[in-house]
């Protein structure tokens, strides 16, 4: 049941799903054993791998339009110097 959990918690659930603020799944991780400090803590690992995975996704979208300009600038082109 706890495997459930954390895959609910994890995985592309929708939002309403994956929302650890929610009083039905709180309960449930507290009958599935968990203390509130391990509470906490996951939903400071939820928080901080959300804010990681946003800034990955930036930092992705600003390579490929580097690399969009290089190739619009034709300084990137397909052919060998």
């Amino acid at each position: 049941m706890l495997v459930n959990v954390w895959t609910a918690l994890v995985t592309g659930y929708s939002e309403k799903e994956r929302s650890m603020d929610s009083i039905e799944e709180l309960e449930m991780l507290r009958n599935n054993g968990l203390a509130e400090e391990e509470i906490s803590r996951l939903r400071r690992l939820r928080r901080d791998y959300k804010t990681r995975t946003r800034q990955r996704t930036l930092a992705e979208l600003r390579r490929l339009e580097f690399a969009r300009w290089l190739v619009t600038s034709g300084r990137l082109t397909e052919q060998i110097a």
